[in-house]
């Protein structure tokens, strides 16, 4: 910089590296680094000449960095060593202290470390994030990505019989660069389905069990245990319902664990409708016809409803007779059975009047043959 304030560079000069004019005319001639880089490790040395005057000095710039064993996305469970590297001249000795989240790192049956690495077993979705390593007071940061199944390990589902239900098995991301692989199986053998989500599109009884997910990422086995309970409304009668007659429904939750509490609820304009019955028995003395519709039996547990199961109820009057004691079903069979009877009997009685008629028919026709005149016949010899 000469006297008249002109400042020359060296076109070699790095973009990267810069002391700012500004801060040359108060004599600070610090020398000013923009993303900086592996590279830019080594030992600086400046001169600073005014006529007589020299000032050298010498600065040992060293570059602290934190890798990791495996790179990218890691599987839950498994395992990672992260290393905090010092690049640049070295001294004879280093301090390492460890971060996570602002809190410094102790070592457990999980972490463990060793000079400069840091060793993390049996990785949670917990581990996500930014792991900081601090030498001589400077820190330099990783942030640790982790692949984990989203969810508690264990998760219980209630499904109505005839719902469909679906069992999530979801990742807390999909990774990129890799192919997850999906398997399904319960007690009883394989599943058909190879997503994260199975869906079962009528439930039945025979579908509660305990489902197993297991996801393989990076030869890494990462398992979930999904519980499905199946919620069914058993009636003591049918569905057709004769007013004034007594009604038992059962709400049973095959699968079913201790705690569980039950709840009823009828239709809008049933005379239960402001009365919720508790417990899985409801019994209803004598049904009105208003307490047709549908009856919804829910089930609770600790934190809310669990799940639903509804039950249709028809409710005619005691003047249709013994109608009432039918189902539905039975009902359209007997009626249909008396149709084809007397369609058959029409029938019968129809080819019976035809086959009379014919027989008549022939009895006149042989009578007017009797009645005509016998011809004469004369004979006639031949003579050989």
């Amino acid at each position: 910089m000469t006297p008249s304030g002109i400042v020359y560079t060296l076109q070699s000069a790095t973009a990267r590296a810069v002391v700012p004019q500004s801060d040359i005319e108060h004599g600070v001639f610090s020398l000013q680094f923009k993303d900086v880089r592996e590279e830019d490790a080594g030992i600086y040395r400046g001169v600073a000449q005014y006529g007589d005057s020299k000032q050298v000095c010498n600065v040992m710039l060293r570059i602290i960095k934190v890798t990791q064993s495996l790179p990218g996305l890691l599987p839950e469970n498994g395992a990672v060593n992260l290393t905090c590297a010092v690049i640049g001249p070295h001294k004879s000795m280093y301090s390492y202290h460890w971060f996570r989240g602002g809190v410094p790192i102790s070592a457990s049956n999980r972490i463990s470390k060793a000079g400069p690495t840091l060793y993390v077993r049996k990785l949670t979705q917990d581990d996500h994030g930014e792991w900081t390593c601090e030498v001589d007071g400077v820190r330099a940061s990783l942030t640790l990505r982790v692949l984990s199944m989203s969810g508690p390990p264990h998760l219980s589902l209630y499904a109505a019989v005839g719902s469909q239900v679906e069992l999530p098995c979801n990742v807390s991301e999909v990774p990129a660069e890799e192919s997850l692989s999906v398997h399904w199986s319960k007690a009883t053998g394989s599943v058909r389905g190879d997503n994260q989500v199975l869906t079962l599109s009528h439930v039945t009884p025979e579908d509660a069990a305990t489902y197993r997910c297991d996801i393989t990422y990076r030869s890494q086995l990462m398992t979930r245990h999904i519980t499905l309970k199946v919620i069914q409304v058993f009636p003591s009668g049918p569905t057709f319902a004769k007013e004034g007659s007594s009604l038992t429904l059962t709400c049973n939750v095959t699968g079913a664990a201790d705690g569980e509490r039950y709840e009823w609820r009828g239709p809008p304009n049933s005379t239960e409708r402001h009365n919720r019955r508790k417990g899985a028995v409801l019994t209803l003395p004598a049904i009105h016809r208003e307490d047709s519709g549908t009856w919804v039996c829910s089930v609770h547990g600790k934190n809310g409803i669990l799940g639903e199961a509804e039950h249709w109820l028809y409710v005619h009057a005691a003047l249709t007779g013994e109608l009432g004691s039918f189902s539905s079903w039975q009902t359209y069979i007997v009626l249909l059975l008396c149709l084809l009877m007397i369609v058959g009997l029409v029938l019968i009685m129809g080819i019976s009047i035809q086959n009379r008629r014919r027989r008549l028919s022939h009895l006149a026709a042989l009578a007017n043959l009797n009645s005509l005149p016998i011809p004469h016949t004369k004979k006639v010899s031949v003579n050989e």
